[in-house]
């Protein structure tokens, strides 16, 4: 089996990677600077997660309403069409550090590490799925079924996340020791 790094040189790839991070970082950073005052007690505790997790219409409609009354529907499209660019770049990050600790095992590991690179991949259309359908529940559309298509999609992707962040975790100490 092969990655979508395969043809690149491997002394490549811890560039890239450090490339990746750099960027995930530098976005992630600017998207919490951005989506701080997202975060309000009751209505949305985590911020734009709260919409992204909101599950319902009722539940939906309560944290746009609790942002427009304070005035960050403008912040919070912000927040999500910055995150267009990030979910074009953490995804490659975690495909590309499964793909390389994959190199470093056998067997199961190999296989599990090289599936995975590919299926993170599919945070992409993931959270771009759930960034269009914020952006229509932000102008008022928070009618069913967009609230639990939304929070389907973020679901998804953060199981896909946590995944793969646990094979890198597992893989990354098993080579150390």
């Amino acid at each position: 089996m092969t990655t979508i790094f395969s043809r690149l040189s491997p002394d490549l790839h811890i560039w890239i990677l450090l490339l990746l991070i750099l960027a995930a970082t530098l976005l992630m950073w600017r998207l919490a600077v951005i989506g701080k005052p997202l975060s309000i007690k009751g209505a949305a505790p985590w911020g734009i997660v709260s919409i992204e997790l909101a599950w319902t219409t009722k539940k939906a409609r309560q944290i746009v309403d609790a942002w427009n009354e304070r005035g960050h529907l403008e912040t919070s499209r912000q927040q999500t069409h910055l995150d267009f660019l990030f979910l074009l770049i953490y995804p490659l990050a975690l495909s590309l550090a499964c793909a390389m600790l994959a190199g470093t095992g056998s067997g199961l590991m190999t296989t599990v590490g090289i599936a995975l690179s590919w299926f993170v991949l599919l945070c992409t259309p993931l959270d771009a799925i759930e960034n269009v359908l914020i952006l229509l529940m932000l102008k008022g559309n928070a009618g069913f079924p967009i609230p639990l298509l939304t929070s389907l999609s973020a679901a998804l992707k953060f199981a896909l996340i946590v995944v793969a962040l646990g094979y890198i975790g597992y893989a990354g100490v098993t080579n150390i020791l």
